[in-house]
């Protein structure tokens, strides 16, 4: 009997329990080495309530633009680790509103 690789055991973390508990989300880009930390409830209002590894495909990464080598996980930092921290604060959503044209040919009535 062929061996079979262990299972993996996927734990699935939803925005609220982290916010409920006090964690903070790390958002980092493989291709930069900065990190930056967010509240995750101001994350559950900008992507509801999901799971937190679920947003790795979701953000980019705000100084290259780039979304496809995100890494994301959550921090339990003490008091003293807070206050060196910068946390960014969602301040606004904004909706970006592009027009949709169609041109209409002209009717002719010739009777």
């Amino acid at each position: 009997m062929p061996d079979l690789p262990p299972r993996r055991r996927t734990l699935i973390v939803l925005l609220s329990w982290a916010h409920a508990r006090g964690h903070l989300v790390q958002v980092g880009c493989g291709f930069h080495s900065g990190v930056r930390y967010y509240v995750p409830d101001d994350l559950i209002r900008l992507f509801g309530d999901v799971d937190v590894q679920s947003l790795e495909r979701k953000m980019k990464c705000s100084r290259c633009g780039r979304g496809d080598n995100m890494e994301v996980d959550l921090r339990l930092p003490s008091a003293a680790e807070r206050q060196r921290m910068t946390i960014r604060r969602l301040v606004d959503i904004r909706v970006k509103r592009i027009p949709v044209w169609r041109d209409d040919a002209p009717h002719n009535s010739d009777p």
